[in-house]
């Protein structure tokens, strides 16, 4: 049977650059999941490290990842990160 859900959560480290990040409001990245069945995308909690340029999350499943400035009004897609 495929795994849908993980019993222990998976860390997820993203490291990005300052060009990669340039423009943006480091304190407002989060990492967001695509949610088909509300087909949007859903913040997850984020731990933001401006200084070593990192996000973290714990995740309990894969699916499409994306960083995004929170709380934008028109956020747009940063670092498109992990696919199922």
């Amino acid at each position: 049977a495929p795994v849908t859900q993980f019993a222990v959560p998976l860390t997820l480290v993203v490291h990005y650059t300052d060009e990669a990040a340039a423009g943006l409001d480091e304190s407002r990245l989060q990492i967001f999941y695509w949610n088909e069945a509300q087909q949007q995308w859903v913040g997850i909690p984020t731990i933001i490290d401006a200084q070593a340029n990192t996000l973290t999350v714990h995740l309990d499943h894969l699916t499409l990842f994306a960083a995004l400035e929170a709380e934008a009004r028109n956020p747009s897609l940063y670092l498109p990160l992990l696919r199922r």
